[in-house]
């Protein structure tokens, strides 16, 4: 999916950046004085981009804004180069900043050995954990950013609605109310997703507009197919557990995305048939934080199992 909208409308000062209003807020009141930040929630939802936008209030220069990527890296050595260059002063300016993405992917003992330099930050040190999956966190590291942990999630409908008309009108795009509300509903009010989709069918008839954009990403389209399979006449595991191993999402995504497409066909179903989606949204009633892809897996086995009964 082509990024040139995603990049060149990333918020850049907290005035433009849309929705999470309180976080924002809270942010900016205790801007200095909190050394640390934990921001956690789905992939795309603004996260990185909140901790850029804490660099830029606090003049950090490029030279002093460290990006880490927890997944590439995750060892002791790496969180031991991380210390030893904490208290190095900024090459330019008052402070710097360190970003790590997706740290729940650090191993236990990179933790332990960061734990005591978060904690207690020289005063030109900041540092953003950024998360998808708060619950692999420490609640040792948890509780020295308490204060600073935010949520950062899905859009809802207005605030979606009012990030696209404001790109809509900036590249003074043709495209109505019924494209744009498939928009909404196919990026499932991620921001990033939204405007990929808003790329990918600009210059599309309204028709097909509509069409791809209800579809959402291709993760999107795997998962409806996932639950095609769980809701068919005759569910195949095989089929299912095909499309599951080509998923790459968030697990726990995956299952608001499943309950949330199975809430409108509950809502949409005869009493007969109503059942047979209950039956199957009862496997995903609870969070996959935990068990992460096991469990997507098992929910998926037990609803194909219930449904054959």
């Amino acid at each position: 999916m082509s990024e040139e909208l995603m990049r060149k409308y990333r918020p850049e000062t907290f005035e433009e950046f849309i929705g999470h209003s309180s976080t924002v807020d809270s942010i900016l009141s205790n801007m200095g004085k909190s050394h640390k930040y934990l921001f956690h929630g789905e992939r795309g939802c603004g996260k990185t981009t909140l901790a850029r936008l804490i660099a830029g209030q606090l003049e950090v220069s490029d030279f002093d804004l460290h990006e880490i990527d927890a997944a590439d890296k995750t060892g002791v050595e790496d969180a031991r180069a991380l210390k030893q260059s904490v208290p190095m002063m900024p090459m330019n300016g008052k402070n710097k900043i360190y970003i790590i993405d997706e740290c729940h992917r650090l191993t236990g003992n990179a933790f332990d050995s960061l734990l005591k330099t978060i904690e207690e930050p020289p005063d030109h040190v900041y540092f953003v954990l950024c998360t998808t999956n708060i619950q692999k966190v420490p609640k040792t590291i948890r509780s020295r950013c308490k204060g600073g942990e935010y949520k950062v999630g899905p859009l809802n409908h207005r605030r979606m609605g009012q990030l696209l008309d404001w790109v809509i009108k900036e590249e003074e795009l043709d495209i109505d109310n019924g494209v744009m509300n498939a928009i909404i509903e196919g990026s499932q009010g991620i921001p990033r997703d939204a405007l990929g989709l808003l790329d990918k069918i600009k210059s599309l008839p309204k028709e097909d507009a509509i069409e791809i954009a209800l579809q959402g990403t291709a993760e999107d389209r795997q998962v409806k197919e996932l639950i095609d399979e769980l809701l068919s006449s005759e569910p195949s595991w095989n089929k299912a557990r095909e499309i599951i191993k080509g998923l790459n999402e968030e697990p726990e995504r995956i299952r608001r995305g499943i309950l949330g497409y199975l809430e409108k066909v509950l809502l949409g179903s005869k009493p007969s048939q109503a059942w047979k989606v209950a039956v199957v949204m009862d496997e995903f009633i609870d969070p996959f934080y935990d068990s992460g892809k096991p469990g997507l897996t098992l929910a998926c086995y037990l609803a194909i199992h219930s449904r054959e009964k």
